[in-house]
């Protein structure tokens, strides 16, 4: 056989073989990974500490919102003259500007001087206070998103209920005929209104399972990729903690700090989490406590023998779901499945409840949603939506799976996130929060 020839033939025989694994190119590698065994990797992590969470090392602590002075002063009833306007209406929550006035900041309505003073307005009835201890006069609308504005508040409500349900912005300038600007405005102030809301109530919580998991983000003007870490409480549905940034180690540790500060003292629930490692650096740093040692060598950090952590590790092979399986980095298998049984779960380790409100979120927000025009031009941006999304879900959205039966209620009664954890006994409207004044502690 000449050289010609062979070269001939081995032509064939490479085109044959293209065309074999063309055709049976994906059974054979199908074959060839269940055939193949399977090895286990070793996983041996080393468990961080607070030096290592920059938050720690900060020392960020939750915002004081609404809170009483730490001096105490007379009840004015008891200490003013005979005479004078009687209070006809309810002034709970509200507190003198001035902060030369002794009841400056104090928000009691049994303590503090304050009494109506007249009714102003065009577009709206707003009512003015006065304080008679330092004769100092102001709205009602101080320390609200509604401050300082002319549009109705049920038009402002109107297109805050369309952002929180996930309609696009540009349909709202469309059907509604606010220009950009605006909308931008009425929403940072209803998300900053939101976070203060939060950190108001969201604090001191008793919580005993925790579902973790991060949600990419796409937004235009940044150039890495963007993550939206969130926690959920599976039997009340609500979200104590939200973080965006990147997938990094300090996003983890600033994500976990949140959530321990909205913890009560000695409250630790148990984690499931998806395969990120982070999560078990992150959480070894902040339930723990420090050990001492000989005089002469370091404290030794030891995390806490009553976290319970599991993860549930997901195989891919391409975009396909092939295996799932757990394991536990804390603690044991059994005490994850016994806690879990315990809470009134099957006992198995999952993250469903959490990438079902993945979905959620999705569609109230129109910035999360998959294959969109409207996306998130900034961070800060997003950071604001999402904060006024959350307050919306946890105490103006009703969530179906929160609903009490008729065996118990006379008929079905419809709950939001935060009646299901016991922070509010009704469900609020979009106008309760917006006319809801919160005020920042000075030295917080």
């Amino acid at each position: 056989m000449s050289a010609h020839e062979f070269g001939l033939w081995l032509l064939i025989l490479v085109l044959i073989g293209v065309i074999l694994w063309q055709r049976y190119g994906r059974r054979f590698k199908r074959y060839w990974a269940e055939r193949k065994p399977k090895i286990k990797r070793p996983f041996n992590l080393r468990a961080k500490s607070p030096d290592d969470c920059p938050c720690c090392v900060a020392g960020v602590k939750l915002r004081r919102v609404n809170e009483a002075p730490l001096f105490k002063v007379p009840v004015w009833a008891e200490s003013k003259k005979p005479g004078g306007p009687k209070k006809r209406i309810d002034t709970e929550g509200f507190a003198c500007p001035n902060f030369k006035c002794d009841y400056f900041l104090e928000s009691d309505s049994q303590v503090h001087a304050l009494v109506g003073c007249g009714v102003r307005g065009r577009t709206d009835r707003i009512q003015w206070l006065k304080c008679q201890a330092c004769q100092t006069r102001f709205s009602s609308r101080i320390d609200t998103p509604l401050q300082d504005l002319k549009t109705p508040p049920t038009r402002i409500e109107l297109v805050l209920n369309f952002l929180a349900e996930g309609v696009d912005p540009s349909t709202i300038r469309r059907v509604c005929g606010h220009c950009d600007e605006t909308l931008v405005r009425w929403l940072s102030r209803a998300g900053h209104h939101a976070s203060l809301l939060h950190d108001h109530y969201f604090h001191d919580l008793q919580l005993e399972y925790m579902e973790m998991d991060e949600l990419y983000v796409n937004v235009r003007q940044e150039e890495g990729k963007t993550w939206l870490w969130a926690v959920i409480d599976p039997r009340t549905k609500i979200i104590p903690s939200l973080h965006i940034g990147s997938r990094k180690t300090t996003d983890a540790m600033a994500f976990v700090h949140d959530l321990t500060l909205r913890l009560a003292p000695n409250c630790i629930p148990l984690f499931t989490t998806d395969g990120l490692r982070q999560y078990f650096w992150a959480l070894t740093a902040h339930f723990g406590q420090w050990v001492k040692r000989r005089p002469w060598r370091k404290h030794r950090w030891l995390t806490d023998t009553r976290l319970l952590y599991a993860q549930l590790i997901k195989v891919r092979r391409g975009r396909k779901l092939k295996e799932t399986f757990s394991r536990t980095l804390c603690g044991t298998g059994k005490a994850v499945r016994c806690r879990l049984k315990e809470l009134g779960f099957t006992g198995t380790v999952g993250t469903s409840m959490i990438e079902r409100w993945n979905l959620t979120f999705r569609h109230m927000i129109a910035g999360l949603a998959r294959r969109t025009w409207s996306l998130a031009q900034e961070k800060e941006k997003l950071r604001t939506h999402v904060e006024w999304g959350r307050g919306y879900y946890h105490f103006v959205r009703i969530h179906h799976g929160l609903t009490l039966d008729r065996s118990v209620f006379r008929q079905q009664r419809f709950r939001t996130p935060a009646m299901a954890a016991g922070l509010t006994d009704h469900r609020w409207s979009t106008l309760d929060i917006l006319r809801l004044p919160l005020r920042v502690a000075s030295d917080a």
